[in-house]
């Protein structure tokens, strides 16, 4: 497998912005990636369905590189909280977002308390799994 470019941050960090700067380098990029043949048509790939399996990704992809997208978890968790209200009836409505949500943020609509602690989870665990490894790993606020 050719080694790809992954955005690990969560949704609302920045994963828009990061595939666009993407884009501007050259870089084939798909943001939200539907399914695996998405990742495998594009060079780099950003946001929930990457950082919910990146440690799968990185055994699939050897030698690939990622990057955790992160900004201010209050203006975060607000962004989020905006978000979930505007959308919320489309993610009751499909069944793979609604069952994303449930994996990545334990929780189908917005909670602060639960986000908060999403948002503590996620950044502590990707930088626990890329401790020893910091050439493959990239955080950007």
């Amino acid at each position: 497998m050719k080694k790809k470019i992954f955005g690990i941050g969560l949704s609302r960090t920045g994963t828009s912005s990061l595939i666009n700067a993407l884009r501007m380098l050259g870089i084939s990029a798909v943001h939200h990636p539907k399914d695996i043949n998405a990742i495998l048509d594009h060079q780099a790939s950003a946001d929930s369905p990457i950082a919910a399996a990146y440690p799968n990704l990185d055994r699939a992809f050897p030698k690939s590189k990622f990057i955790l997208t992160l900004r201010d978890k209050d203006d975060w968790l607000e962004s989020c909280r905006k978000h979930w209200e505007r959308h919320q009836s489309y993610f009751d409505e499909s069944p793979e977002l609604s069952g994303l949500h449930d994996v990545l943020y334990r929780s189908r609509a917005f909670d602060r308390e639960i986000f908060s602690e999403t948002w503590e989870r996620h950044t502590a665990e990707a930088r626990a799994y890329f401790a020893d490894r910091t050439s493959d790993y990239l955080e950007f606020y």
